[in-house]
Parts: structure tokens; sequence; C-alpha cells
């Protein structure tokens, strides 16, 4: 098992490195299999200016300092701010979402993450929906 960004991950596929990847990213000449829908979530600081509202409008949210995937490590960030037109202030960007998550406790900035990830994770962090909601396939 290997953890990598999306492209690495499509390229070891097509090069027979690896059988199967979980990604929802849906590379064309590929069988793929829907597992599970996940939802992106707005998190920010427990005690942040947005953490009363129950949905959070990504136009707002990204004028906020923005704690960004790195580059092709969270695609689905990346194509919602690309479909939208909408560019963050990013402040930091990271392979990692638990380090996202944690950054966001300690209110360095804001962010959008797969609600799965946060499973045991959202002490000290309000977690809204975004407006729209936005669920991504994990396939």
């Amino acid at each position: 098992m290997q953890e990598a960004g999306t492209d690495k991950l499509t390229e070891m596929l097509s090069t027979g490195e690896t059988d199967f990847i979980l990604t929802s990213v849906q590379p064309k000449g590929v069988d793929w299999i829907p597992l599970a829908k996940d939802r992106l979530m707005a998190v920010m600081h427990k005690e942040h200016r947005f953490a009363p509202e129950a949905r959070i409008p990504l136009q707002i949210l990204a004028k906020e300092p923005f704690i960004m995937p790195a580059p092709g490590f969270d695609t689905d960030i990346e194509r919602l701010f690309q479909r939208s037109g909408i560019k963050a202030n990013v402040i930091f960007t990271s392979m990692d979402d638990y380090a996202i998550v944690s950054m966001v406790q300690h209110g360095i900035g804001v962010s959008v993450v797969p609600e799965m990830i946060l499973r045991d994770k959202s002490e000290g962090l309000a977690v809204r929906e975004l407006a729209p909601c936005q669920y991504p396939v994990l396939t």
C-alpha cells in the first residue's frame, strides 16, 4: 500500500505498478467502482466568526486565511475552486489532511476537507456544510 498524490497514483495504475487505487478522480480508460460519497465540509476554529453559521458559501470562506491541500493531493478541493472560479486566500498548503485539521484547530486559518477525515478529529473545530453542498464520490 502506498500514499501518493492523485497524479502519481494514476501513473502507478497505468504502468501496472499497482492493481488498484482509491481516489475520486476517474481517468479515462479505467474501470471504476463507486465506494462512497464523501461530503466536503468547511472547517474553522470553534470561535471563528463564521462558527455560528449553519452553512458557509465557498466565496466567503475563501476570503479568510485558507489552508489548502497541496496541489495533486486533494483534487476534489482543487476542482471545487476551479469550477467555481473562486481564488482562495491561501496562506499555507499541506500534503496531509490531518496537518490541515490541526492548523485549523489552532486558529491558523480555515479550510475545506472531506467529512470522512473528521471522524474523531473535530475537537476544537466548527464543522459546517458548504453552500451549496459538495459530494465527491470516492471510487
